[in-house]
Parts: C-alpha cells; sequence; structure tokens
C-alpha cells in the first residue's frame, strides 16, 4: 500500500480481462489476469490495513489453488508498475504460491473487494541468494497500521515534517536470509528504486537498523 493523504479511485465492481503485459523484472503474465479500471471514488471509500483485507485475497487464491499460501505483500506502486496498472497506490497486493511449485498467484484487494489478480512465474537468470518463505499465521505480525505508528515515532515524524510530498510504500517478506518476516517502508517519490527508509522485525516491532 501507498500511504497518500488524499485521492481515492473508483473502481468498477464488474472486473475486466486487461492484455498479456510484460513485468519489469521478467514476470510474464498469463493470459489470467483481470483488473478493475476506473478511478477515482470519492466518497464511502472502505479503508483496510493489509491484515484486514488478506482474508478477501486468501479466498480468491484458494479458487487458483487450494494447497496456496501466502509468500508476501508486495509493494503496491512496485506491483503497480510492472503489471502496467494505474499507478493510484490504493490498496493492497498479497503474492501466493504453493510449495514446490514455480508460479506465483497475486490478488489485488481494495475498497473490500478483489480489483484484480494475475498468475506468473519468474525468469531467473542466476540462482537468487535467498528464498521466499511462507509467511506465519498473521496474528503472530505487526500489522501494517502497526508497522506505520513505529516509524512515525522512530524518526519518521521528522522525516515527514522534512519531506511534505512523501509517498510511504509499504512490503513484507520473510527471506530465507532473514531471522524473521519483514516490513519494509519505501518514499516513493524519490523514485522507484534505492534503499528502503525504514526496516522492521514484524515479529516483535523492533526497527532493524
Amino acid at each position: 500500500l501507498i500511504f497518500l493523504s488524499s485521492c481515492s479511485p473508483q473502481l468498477n465492481p464488474n472486473p475486466t480481462e486487461i492484455p498479456i503485459v510484460s513485468i519489469e523484472q521478467g514476470y510474464p503474465v498469463s493470459t489470467a489476469t483481470q483488473y478493475t479500471p476506473g478511478y477515482p471514488i470519492t466518497v464511502d471509500r472502505i479503508i483496510q490495513t493489509a491484515f484486514e483485507a488478506y482474508p478477501i485475497a486468501e479466498e480468491k487464491a484458494k479458487q487458483w489453488n487450494p494447497e496456496a499460501k501466502l509468500y508476501g505483500i508486495p509493494a503496491t506502486f512496485a506491483m503497480e508498475v510492472n503489471l502496467g496498472y494505474p499507478s493510484i497506490g490504493s490498496g493492497w497486493f498479497f503474492m501466493f504460491m504453493v510449495e514446490g511449485q514455480p508460479l506465483e498467484y497475486y490478488v489485488m484487494v481494495d475498497n473490500g473487494v478483489v480489483q484484480g489478480f494475475t498468475e506468473a512465474q519468474p525468469i531467473i537468470i542466476e540462482k537468487r541468494p535467498f528464498e521466499y518463505l511462507p509467511l506465519p499465521p498473521l496474528d503472530q505480525m505487526k500489522d501494517s497500521d502497526e508497522f506505520l505508528d513505529i516509524y512515525r515515532n522512530n524518526g519518521g515524524k521528522d522525516y515527514l515534517a522534512n519531506n511534505p510530498d512523501a509517498v510511504l510504500n509499504a512490503q513484507l517478506y520473510y527471506l530465507s536470509t532473514n531471522s524473521s518476516p519483514i516490513w519494509s517502508l519505501y518514499d516513493v517519490s524519490k523514485g522507484s528504486g534505492g534503499s528502503s527508509l525504514f526496516d522492521m522485525n514484524a515479529f516483535t516491532g523492533e526497527p532493524i537498523k
């Protein structure tokens, strides 16, 4: 999710198919891709934390494969760019996988409903130095609103005061090289690359220096 102060998109309740698109990091998108265009929403918007939105995504993922598990909550802005969606930053993307299989299934939830979904398979030229691990039960981790509050209390207030145009983009992954799942925060107003502003142990809420 990107944390924005205003603009909220209007989403059509009937998903429509979009063409196959290329994803920046080499993820060919299948014809299962759907996306619901039509922005912006102005009233009665449903705002959800990542974990509040998750059950909606899980229901969709189980229709794709009953063995699907949650492997990550990728940064919304990056996913929108990669999939060719309008860069609105609202809502949450969820990455599902089945253990031992290469396919990745992404579900986008916004305004309380599924707004898009796609199946993808990574093209890996060289073996990456880590593996994605399934996320633990969500009740064992800090939710996105808690993450943002902890960031604000650990230098975030000063950063936001000095950067009033900041657009904060959160993601959650559990990598085999880490001892815990990690929430990371980026300021996408500075560009899509670069290092994170703030990282946090999702179990304990402890900032990672």
